[in-house]
């Protein structure tokens, strides 16, 4: 019997070591790994900044600086930003840039949350700023981000978007940083053909204040092909 339970024990224990180099061979070492450190960038596009390569446009399907060489972008999103505020200060921004080598962060503020209330509206666009303020200092390209969610179809708000983004277009026109995510993480019945109806809206509304600017349109949940032909002028 206690041959037995040496033995189990032993097996335990052997268990545990293996799954300790396992975690060990797997698990970060605790320093932020961006940009440099991973895959090699290809020699046709260079980490862009908007301090030397200036506002990015599209040109065919490649990213690309004022002066048509192409570019990437890398770096982190954050939270929904009234859940996590405090993550959105210079301090942050400029770790992200200057640590990790990051030349972009995204700024997800979820148009449920904007669209429930004045409050949580002002509380939204307030952060927003803030983080394009604070990615500007920090010489970071920001994403401000349109983030459906719990609303699943962008067309339910699609007023407040509007609005949102004619306003943002129209504060920031000559701010070189600027990109827009008109849609992320549509879900539920939403189709390809709502996102297309709502792009045709929104998009205008952008270009009528920005005319190069990029415009970001991921892909639907659930689904695995792209739109396509079908939302011209959208980067997926």
């Amino acid at each position: 019997m206690r041959s037995k339970k040496r033995s189990l024990c032993s097996r335990i224990c052997r268990m545990v070591f293996i799954m300790i180099l396992i975690l060990a061979a797997v698990l970060p070492t605790g320093r932020p790994v961006c940009a440099s450190e991973t895959e090699p960038v290809s020699a046709e596009a260079v980490i862009a900044r908007p301090s030397s390569n200036g506002r990015l446009h599209v040109e065919a399907e490649q990213l690309a600086d004022e002066n048509g060489t192409p570019v990437q972008l890398r770096g982190p999103s954050t939270h929904g930003l009234t859940w996590f505020p405090d993550f959105i200060n210079e301090e942050l921004f400029q770790q992200i840039s200057e640590d990790w080598n990051c030349n972009v962060i995204r700024l997800a503020m979820y148009s449920s949350n904007y669209c429930s209330s004045e409050k949580e509206k002002t509380a939204s666009l307030e952060l927003l700023e803030k983080g394009i303020r604070a990615a500007a200092a920090a010489d970071l390209y920001v994403i401000a981000d349109w983030h459906i969610l719990e609303d699943s179809n962008p067309n339910e708000n699609i007023e407040e978007a509007l609005d949102f983004f004619d306003m943002i277009s129209a504060r920031y026109a000559d701010c070189p940083n600027l990109i827009f995510e008109i849609c992320n993480e549509p879900n539920g019945r939403t189709d390809w053909s709502d996102i297309v109806r709502y792009s045709e809206e929104v998009i205008p509304v952008i270009r009528k204040n920005m005319p190069d600017a990029v415009i970001s349109q991921l892909r639907l949940q659930g689904q695995t092909e792209g739109c396509g032909d079908r939302c011209p002028g959208i980067s997926e």
